[in-house]
């Protein structure tokens, strides 16, 4: 990995395009460097200037008479590689290009930054971009971007955001305006010419600035090497992650079952699953654990465990609704202590029920809620503490956040969590509450019912989580030649991976019949058939030698050329086991209902190539079929042990055979005792 302490880091910045005249990126940059307060040394380097905002300019970066750490270019694209080689010649190791038009802007561009990526290669550069906002490091108040950002003041570790969308970051400096929001580090990357997302994760690890990493991304081109990177991040550090769009990888067609199901989506979301990744779907639950993480994330606060959530109420509705969404979430509600209920009663007499979540009446002033509070943060079973507020006629809603902060600060082993819902009534207290850094406050008791989830589950997997180590990637790079498999050969390349079959013989007119036992299954293959029953490649139920031989002979007439299989008839449950291996995460091992309906119901579930037996029986557990294949109303069960050990070897084998790019068994016919492919695909 490269060497970034000096980029994100520096004690000198020469910006090459700096400018007098306001309109343009190169004076809002210098500006934002001047107005941060970043206390080392500032070169700007335009040849039309002497001085540009008081300070000395230089007519190119070869003059400056000092290093530099850090050079930022803003200057039109055509100029780029030339200035960069001059970066290079200086012995300047570090680049932040925020000038555009490169790859994102057709051929020529495309050009232009193979150039970019040559002379880095030359030169040895770290180089963020091009086409990117630039960078933000609180610590050194540093501010490389042209947008506003005003600085946290606080020491304490805060969260790294990792974007590829400027945009994206512009908005999160925007909303963390009013918030508590302490953001260390701001990194826009752009094209990711040289650098991408997982350099950057792998410097946060040991950063003791930093407690949180965020990322925006909008495509993982190295999935492998992401997972490797943020496996061995997560058990130190949370990892949140808003994925948005497509990725390359569900550009190619498929050729199977599994290729038909396990998509670019589903790569993504297996492969930040095995990261050990926090996951967000859309903005607003992104925003959400940005602040919950912040607090119950830090590594001085990590104490914080998966244990209960109190609620406080002075409104019932709110209260039952809130309990609802916590519930169906897994969110544990514990009963409170009789020493607590002794306490409650004796503090607030006037409630009709002492329980958790606990209604504290319409008519409670901040002093019942200080009662309230005060007395459930001291329970041993309890880790986090909600309050729900609602405005109601004799509701002090200023007055209640503010006593709600005074014990939150006297309790600092509990997390704070709040939820004024309302309206103008109450968005003084939310602006409060929002900047108190003791507390997580929401809009709405959803986003606390999720955020809780996630801090569960991560806290669970990240105990647990093995770091991913990266396959071969030379060998994971074999072009698919999309090319099927002899039929026979891949039965035996299942054999060869322990793999039961059924017995498969290839047949072309009577004397093969002669070997046969009955009943049997009549099949066309060849490359073009996946769905055999649609093609009517298949006849089932032969009982004898004249109806396989009048089988065969309607194959042919509907097929003319090409060879059928016959094999003997199996009952069980009807499996689907596959793989189809991601450009950019590897291979994607797949288990689901089998069978003619595979692709209707698509019970299906998906982990990537490093499968463990834990892993494995996880796939298989959530399954909606799971039910029936455990044993259901009185019914004998499958072999989930044999399920188990095919998964394992189906995972070797797509491990060790990099030139299979797809492969199907499907059915799998699983049965009481042990289990046998009945069908298989396999394209190379």
């Amino acid at each position: 990995m490269a060497d970034l302490k000096r980029l994100l880091n520096p004690k000198s910045v020469a910006l090459i395009g700096a400018s007098q005249n306001r309109a343009k990126l190169g004076s809002q940059i210098l500006s934002n460097l001047k107005k941060g307060g970043f206390t080392g040394k500032i070169c700007p380097v335009n040849p039309k200037y002497k001085k540009i905002q008081g300070l000395k300019s230089y007519p190119s970066v070869l003059k400056i008479d000092s290093h530099i750490d850090l050079a930022v270019i803003v200057i039109p694209a055509g100029f780029v590689n030339q200035i960069l080689e001059e970066c290079g010649e200086k012995g300047i190791k570090n680049v932040i290009i925020i000038s555009a038009d490169f790859s994102e802007a057709g051929e020529e561009g495309k050009k232009r930054e193979k150039r970019l990526e040559k002379i880095a290669s030359e030169y040895k550069l770290n180089i963020l971009g091009p086409n990117c906002l630039g960078l933000v490091n609180s610590s050194r108040n540093l501010n490389a971007t042209f947008a506003d950002f005003s600085f946290t003041k606080t020491r304490e570790p805060g969260i790294a955001f990792i974007s590829q969308s400027g945009a994206m970051g512009s908005a999160v400096f925007d909303w963390s305006t009013g918030q508590a929001l302490n953001l260390k580090y701001f990194l826009s990357l752009g094209n990711k010419a040289v650098l991408g997302e997982n350099n950057f994760l792998d410097y946060f690890k040991d950063d003791p600035q930093v407690s949180v990493v965020a990322a925006y991304l909008e495509e993982i081109e190295d999935g492998q090497g992401f997972m490797e990177t943020v496996s061995r991040l997560t058990p130190y550090k949370p990892v949140i992650v808003f994925k948005s769009g497509q990725s390359r990888a569900g550009k190619s067609a498929a050729l199977s079952h599994t290729g038909s199901m396990a998509g670019s989506s589903q790569a993504v979301e297996a492969g930040l699953a095995r990261s050990g990744a926090i996951t967000a779907d859309n903005l607003e639950n992104f925003f959400s654990l940005l602040k919950f993480f912040q607090v119950a994330g830090s590594r001085e606060t990590n104490r914080f465990s998966s244990g209960g959530v109190q609620v406080v109420s002075n409104a019932g509705g709110p209260l039952v609704a809130t309990a609802d969404s916590l519930d169906s979430q897994g969110v544990n509600l514990p009963k409170l202590s009789d020493q607590a209920v002794k306490k409650l009663k004796k503090e607030i007499p006037e409630l009709t029920d002492y329980k958790n979540p606990l209604d504290i009446l319409g008519d409670a002033d901040e002093q019942r809620y200080k009662k309230a509070l005060e007395t459930v943060s001291r329970e041993k079973n309890i880790s986090s503490v909600l309050t729900l507020l609602t405005p109601q006629s004799g509701t002090r809603v200023k007055k209640t956040s503010q006593v709600l902060n005074k014990v939150a600060r006297k309790n600092s082993k509990k997390l704070f969590l709040s939820c004024f819902l309302g309206g103008e009534a109450v968005q003084e207290a939310k602006d409060y509450l929002n900047k108190q850094p003791e507390i997580v406050n929401f809009d709405y008791p959803g986003q606390v019912s999720f955020c809780l989830a996630k801090w569960r589950e991560y806290r669970e997997k990240s105990k647990a989580l093995k770091p991913f180590q990266a396959l071969n990637k030379e060998k994971e790079g074999i072009k698919p030649k999309n090319k099927s498999w002899d039929y026979l050969d891949s039965f035996k390349l299942l054999q060869k991976y322990k793999i039961p079959v059924l017995k498969t013989e290839k047949v072309t007119g009577k004397k093969d019949l002669e070997k046969l036992r009955y009943p049997l299954v009549v099949k066309r293959v060849g490359p073009e058939i996946i769905h055999k029953t649609d093609k009517k490649g298949i006849i089932l139920g032969i009982q004898n030698k004249a109806e396989a031989l009048k089988a065969l002979k309607t194959l042919e007439k509907r097929f003319k050329s090409g060879y059928s299989v016959a094999q003997s008839q199996e009952s069980g449950q009807e499996i689907l086991l596959g793989f189809k291996r991601d450009p950019s995460f590897g291979p994607l091992i797949m288990v689901g209902l089998g069978g003619i309906y595979t692709e209707i119901f698509k019970d299906i579930r998906i982990e990537v190539g490093d499968l463990s037996l834990e892993r494995a029986r996880k796939m298989i557990k959530n399954l909606r079929v799971y039910p029936l294949l455990k044993g259901a109303r009185g019914e004998k069960g499958y072999d989930l042990k044999a399920l188990e050990k095919a998964l394992l070897s189906l995972a070797t084998l797509a491990r060790e055979n990099p030139e299979i790019s797809e492969l199907d068994i499907n059915p799998f016919f699983l049965q009481e005792k042990g289990g046998l492919a009945g069908d298989v695909r396999v394209i190379e």
